[in-house]
């Protein structure tokens, strides 16, 4: 089994995991040390006995010396020092003289140990745990028994047992073994219920979003649970579906405005065949009019198809075909094909003379003049002036301006929001008869964008129409 099995699939299984891992090694942790410190007071807790009746001892040998050897000491005076759980050697010659209370441990073993560290408290570990010290005390009798024999002491070994203190600490530490297993249990059920309720917003939305998903409920439906992290995911899961059925009413928009646009002229088109093979055009001038219907339908369908194409490569964001060009010859150029076209109106440009360096795609930039002049002639009165001027931003000196302004009747303030929408139109007036297919200003828009720059609109009723283009450019070198 791998791994990465052991670990839960679920956010709940994973979380109440990870809080009972972490507790376990808090734990663990927190036994090792009250373990350990235990273990350390205890062990000190012997060695300063013991110590303490070292210097006794010390200062028997002492006085001992004081009194030029004649110190004779007995087994109820050496009570008196050790007190409870303490033993005894007294080490004659090398050997076991006397052994008093001695724990479960051979005496020449205790004598070896302690031997080899003079004077200081040894701790021996094991299935029979002690403490033992060797103190020496070369010159001082003792009298075995009442009335009895009288021996010279060469040491005194002192053993205490350290079995009741070692059991003491196992004991507590089965203890709070059991306690910390009985609150590990309690913590995981109490962190499976506290989690089970603060995911359950989360579950109540994921149960929503599949239902919007399957198109049950609409995406307002989905619950808002306040500024929570569940809240937040709601809130994008809203915000999305909300975009796609957005776009996906303007896709169907689209597509039925296109079908639509591309219908009138194949309908057209297909009217004039009829009557031609019906034989109802009459002679050549008939046959010749119909041909020019049909070329003239066929022109607008080419045109159509053009302006989808454009606007589905800039949507597809294809790059575009950027040099470092002037603005202002791109603008003589559409105003001096504008004047061929309409001889009766008059067109001015007011621009600075200084070049207006743009990092722009030519072709693009020319279709947007072209657009902007061409709706300010389409949608004004004949003899109408248009006014181009071009301008370098004071505030922002790397943004250049081409305002283009006619002086027609204006756009109503509603109509405004939806005027680069595509297929839109203020009016039926404006339509097909004039040409127009309603995507030239939602060109005009997607190509400046893709230069990333932006598009505006003015306009007040009776005063004419200003649409301006703001387009990222390389200001003029001072001097």
């Amino acid at each position: 089994m791998r791994a990465g099995r052991l670990w839960p699939g679920t956010i709940r299984g994973r979380l109440v995991l990870a809080v009972v891992l972490s507790m376990t090694g808090v734990l663990a942790g927190s036994a090792a040390v009250t373990v350990w410190g235990l273990n350390s007071y205890l062990d000190e807790r012997v060695s300063r006995r013991m110590e303490n009746v070292r210097g006794q001892i010390q200062r028997v040998v002492a006085l001992n010396v004081a009194n030029r050897g004649q110190l004779v000491v007995n087994e109820q005076q050496l009570d008196l020092l050790l007190g409870d759980n303490s033993g005894l050697i007294l080490v004659v010659d090398g050997k076991p003289g006397l052994a008093v209370d001695l724990p479960d441990v051979p005496a020449q073993q205790l004598i070896a140990t302690a031997s080899a560290s003079p004077g200081r408290v040894v701790l021996v570990d094991g299935d029979d745990p002690v403490a033992t010290l060797a103190v020496p005390t070369k010159g001082l009798r003792f009298r075995l028994d009442p009335g009895g024999q009288v021996v010279e002491v060469d040491a005194l070994v002192l053993a205490v047992s350290r079995a009741d203190d070692q059991q003491t600490v196992r004991r507590l530490l089965r203890i709070g073994l059991l306690v910390s297993l009985m609150a590990l249990a309690l913590l995981a059920v109490l962190v499976a219920l506290i989690v089970r309720a603060g995911l359950r917003p989360l579950t109540e939305l994921a149960s929503a979003v599949q239902a919007v998903g399957r198109g049950e409920r609409e995406p307002d439906t989905i619950p808002m649970t306040g500024s929570t992290e569940t809240g937040q995911v709601a809130r994008a899961a809203r915000d999305a579906f909300t975009a796609r059925a957005r776009a996906e009413d303007r896709l169907r928009t689209f597509v039925a405005d296109a079908s639509h646009e591309l219908r009138t002229p194949l309908t057209k088109i297909g009217g004039w065949v009829d009557l031609y093979l019906q034989g109802g055009l009459g002679g050549e001038a008939g046959i010749q009019a119909a041909m020019e219907k049909v070329e003239a339908e066929t022109g607008r369908m080419g045109l159509l198809v053009e302006e989808l194409s454009l606007l589905a490569r800039l949507d597809a964001q294809v790059p575009l075909d950027l040099e470092n060009l002037d603005l202002r010859p791109l603008v003589e150029e559409v105003l001096d094909d504008a004047r061929v076209v309409s001889a009766d109106r008059r067109f001015t440009l007011d621009a600075p003379v200084q070049p207006f360096t743009v990092h722009g795609d030519p072709e693009r930039l020319r279709r947007v003049l072209r657009n902007l002049v061409g709706n300010a002639v389409q949608h004004t009165p004949p003899g109408t002036g248009v006014e181009v001027s071009i301008r370098w931003v004071e505030a922002e000196d790397d943004v250049v301006t081409v305002a283009v302004r006619d002086h027609g009747e204006g756009i109503p303030a509603e109509q405004l929001p939806k005027l680069f929408e595509r297929f839109w139109r203020a009016d039926e007036s404006r339509t097909r008869a004039k040409g127009g297919s309603g995507l030239g200003l939602a060109i005009v828009e997607a190509v400046v964008v893709a230069h990333g720059g932006s598009v505006g609109v003015q306009s007040q009723a009776g005063r004419g129409t200003t649409v301006t283009i703001r387009l990222p450019g390389t200001p003029p070198k001072a001097g």
